[in-house]
């Protein structure tokens, strides 16, 4: 039984951390996304009954029209004079004087598949309802209207002549078909999701006229090699290229002064980009994913880099964070296994949570002075770094022999995997260990806690696989989640009389066979003991905490 339980913990365990990552990586994204096709479904939906709703006005308006018309037709004939009116130019008088001065306002050109609708001197584009590859836009029009084009899976090809000054929302959404599109310099504003799902377009030129790239523009062009911003866009919006994983290249202009969340998330042919001197933020998530990054250089213009910003980038070697970053937000460098060193600036005052868990390659880091918070899990899981120095005139940490407390000495805040410890003895000092401070020191067989520690941070000596020994002092009240998370070759625990609660799976995946838990103990965490060794034996006195836990998670109890 105790093994199914163990096999369940352990998957339950394993899609815990995969859910964790897809929601520290994408959940801005996909939640954002989700928003916007429901939007766009919305939308399409509501296109739909004011189209239906148009076209019964504009029959109705056509009948009236076409009497007014007869009408005047037959006292201009009366008079000798010749006709205003034929039936031809009133179906496309969307495009000509004769409907405008009768009032049509919204007209369906069936030689064309076109729909368009008529607001004042300018013409809309509304839909495209046929099926060709090619498509030219007429002349006359002026705005390319909300999913005009959307999920015309034929299209190949479009021509936008140069009066068109805007493409709306949606308005080529899912054109997996579309392989080239001419956007005239006239046009000066392109609608979010507009190219979005256009799987087959392989470039695009943003003609001058364009100050901005909307949210979700070219999102998931999953062909598109290659784009030219021009030096009139100042803003690249959320999500604006993300998915274009053809994506090799890009250049962003000097004109560009802030770059969304995920604009280029998952473009993962991307191998550099060169963010120029106007840049002011980077976005969460901003460049996650980019796979083939090998090198960035952020401006001094920069003053905060957006949490996950570079989470992902699995060839990145080298950052220059400039002077002029404040902060590194969460997350940031998550995952950059090929990145070996990083200078942090005077500037920096704060280093996001997990901002460089699981550097793999990351071997020595300097905190600066101006440093006067630190996350948990920042240097987590780096499992070649040694050492973590703290400069002289910091007033908020300080580091003993590589490892980083706080200023005081009653925190120990990590110790970096990469030390190979065998043996450590924390310092009296200390009063709490941090969350996550031994995570993963896979070397380390004992540890030595003082009476001064009152807490066991969660995950403190979570995957210490080699972990043997440890001596819980009676100072202690509470241990944490996680806190032994699969110390493997952890065979016996003795809980103090101090402790008071042991958090959810505590000692999970242990090889623990005995365990003596204190009636001090009120609070026991699910799982805390499940999935150790098949003859475990918890002991404690009858009645006890301890005894409910057992004979609810099936584990045999003595009392003692």
């Amino acid at each position: 039984m105790a093994e199914e339980i163990y096999r369940k913990i352990q998957q339950e365990q394993q899609e815990e951390a995969e859910r964790q990552k897809e929601r520290n990586d994408q959940l801005a994204k996909e939640k954002a996304k989700r928003a916007a096709e429901r939007l766009l479904a919305r939308q399409q939906k509501a296109l739909k009954r004011e189209e239906k709703r148009r076209q019964k006005a504009a029959l109705k308006d056509q009948k009236k029209a076409e009497r007014l018309a007869r009408a005047r037709l037959r006292k201009e004939q009366n008079g000798g004079r010749p006709p205003l009116f034929n039936r031809r130019n009133f179906l496309l008088g969307g495009l000509g004087a004769t409907a405008a001065a009768l009032g049509v306002w919204w007209v369906t050109d069936e030689r064309f598949w076109f729909q368009y609708q008529r607001e004042g001197d300018s013409l809309i584009l509304v839909k495209y309802t046929g099926f060709a590859t090619n498509v030219t836009i007429p002349q006359s029009v002026t705005s390319i209207g909300d999913h005009a084009f959307s999920d015309c899976g034929s299209l190949k090809s479009v021509t936008i002549p140069h009066g068109v000054t805007s493409i709306g929302n949606g308005a080529f959404y899912r054109c997996k078909s579309l392989k080239s599109v001419t956007i005239p310099d006239s046009v000066t504003s392109i609608g979010y999701t507009a190219f979005g799902g256009c799987s087959s377009l392989t470039s695009v030129t943003i003609p001058n006229s364009v100050t901005s790239i909307r949210t979700y523009a070219f999102d998931d062009c999953s062909s598109l090699t290659s784009v030219t911003i021009p030096d009139s866009v100042t803003s690249i919006e959320e999500d604006a290229f993300s998915g274009c994983r053809s994506l090799t290249s890009v250049t962003i202009p000097n004109s560009v002064t802030s770059i969304g969340d995920s604009a280029f998330y998952g473009c993962r042919s991307l191998t550099s980009v060169t963010i120029p001197d106007s840049v002011t933020s980077i976005g969460d998530h901003a460049f996650s994913s980019c796979s083939s990054l090998t090198s960035v250089t952020i401006p001094d213009s920069v003053t905060s880099i957006g949490g996950g910003a570079f989470s992902d980038c699995s060839s990145l070697t080298s950052v220059t964070i400039p002077n002029s970053v404040t902060s590194i937000g969460k997350e940031a460098f998550k995952y950059c296994k090929s990145l070996t060193s990083v200078t942090i600036p005077d500037s920096v005052t704060s280093i996001g949570w997990e901002a460089f868990i699981y550097c793999n390659s990351l071997k020595s880091v300097t905190i600066p002075d101006s440093v006067t918070s630190i996350d948990f899990r920042a240097f987590t899981g780096c499992d070649k770094l040694t050492e973590i120095q703290v400069s002289a005139g910091n007033t908020h940490f300080k580091s003993v022999d590589g490892i980083l407390f706080s200023a005081d000495g009653k925190t120990l805040i990590q110790v970096p995997c990469g030390k190979s410890l065998t043996e450590y003895t924390i310092p009296d000092s200390v009063t709490s260990i941090g969350y996550s401070a031994f995570e993963d020191c896979n070397s380390l067989t004992s540890v030595t806690i003082p009476n001064s520690v009152t807490y066991i941070g969660k995950e403190a000596f979570y995957c210490c696989k080699s972990l043997t020994s440890v001596t819980i002092p009676n100072s202690v009240t509470r241990i944490g989640e996680y806190a032994f998370y699969h110390c493997k070759s952890l065979t016996s625990v003795t809980i103090p009389n101090s402790v008071t609660s042991i958090g959810k799976s505590a000692f999970i995946g242990c090889n623990l066979t005995s365990v003596t838990i204190p009636n001090s103990v009120t609070y026991i965490g699910d799982y805390a003991f499940i999935g150790c060794h098949d003859d475990l034996v918890i002991y404690g006195k009858a009645g006890s905490k301890a005894e409910r836990y057992a004979k609810e998670w099936r584990i045999k109890f003595e009392v003692k």
